[in-house]
């Protein structure tokens, strides 16, 4: 989860292609984050909740697949548009690294409160 929030904030500062390519890496491992995640979460409730666990995984995915592209262009076009304060197209990526670092430090308070 920590590779997402830094290959955002890279992505936010790429200047030229080629700097595409070079940050994609460490946003590709952050792609292992999803599935540790669900297997830590699957292990702290019991078998007879499984499924609670998982539809309220898929619900969370569904809501933010309608909330985020609007919220992303809207950002996008008010940092892009004429006249506009700061001229910052990566400012969406900011938007992202900013949520995913929030629930990084919300999962991790939650986690530790669990294990204590």
């Amino acid at each position: 989860m920590i590779c997402n929030v830094v290959g955002l904030i890279l992505f936010a500062l790429v200047q030229q292609q080629w700097m595409l390519y070079a940050f994609l890496v460490p946003y590709a491992f952050g792609g292992l984050a999803g599935p540790a995640l669900q297997g830590l979460l699957s292990n702290g409730v019991p078998e007879n909740e499984q499924g609670e666990l998982q539809g309220a995984m898929s619900s969370m995915m569904s809501a933010t697949s309608i909330v985020g592209p609007p919220l992303m262009t809207t950002i996008f076009a008010t940092f892009t548009e004429a006249g506009a304060p700061v001229y910052f197209p990566g400012a969406p990526f900011v938007a992202g690294a900013l949520l995913s670092a929030t629930s990084l430090v919300l999962i991790l308070g939650q986690y530790r409160k669990s294990k204590l």
